[in-house]
């Protein structure tokens, strides 16, 4: 019995090519992959684009809100202990402003804007649906 790419029949079976994206677009992740991943602030967006971590003290300078703090790191986890998955990370009480933390490591990610809440609003869409509303 021949498999994917292998056995006599080889050439007869289909081989995903150029179009393989265009079946996915829908794809959750594939969408995710196409749109620009940055290191913004997490209140207004301004793009990072310095290569360098921000320090302690950076602030963005469109809206002067904090860089070096939880929200804006890629360990930041509402669902784990202290919103944070790094284990050697002291708790921080106030994650929106700048702290000491020495693991702090700015996030990559796609900015949807503040109010934005894709997951949220799929959510409440399927509640109206199914409550008739």
């Amino acid at each position: 019995m021949g498999g994917w790419f292998h056995g006599p029949d080889a050439s007869s079976r289909p081989v995903p090519g150029p179009s393989a994206p265009k079946l996915l677009a829908g794809h959750r992740a594939l969408s995710a992959y196409l749109r620009p991943v940055t290191r913004h602030c997490h209140q207004c967006g301004w793009e990072w684009t310095r290569t360098l971590q921000p320090g302690r003290r950076e602030s963005c300078p469109q809206c002067r809100a904090d860089l070096h703090v939880c929200v804006n790191c890629t360990h930041h986890d509402r669902s784990a202990a202290h919103q944070c998955r790094e284990r050697r990370a002291e708790p921080v009480e106030d994650r929106q402003s700048a702290n000491f933390c020495e693991w702090f490591e700015f996030v990559r990610r796609i900015w949807s804007g503040k109010g934005a809440d894709p997951r949220g609003d799929a959510a409440r869409d399927a509640l109206r649906r199914l409550l008739g509303d």
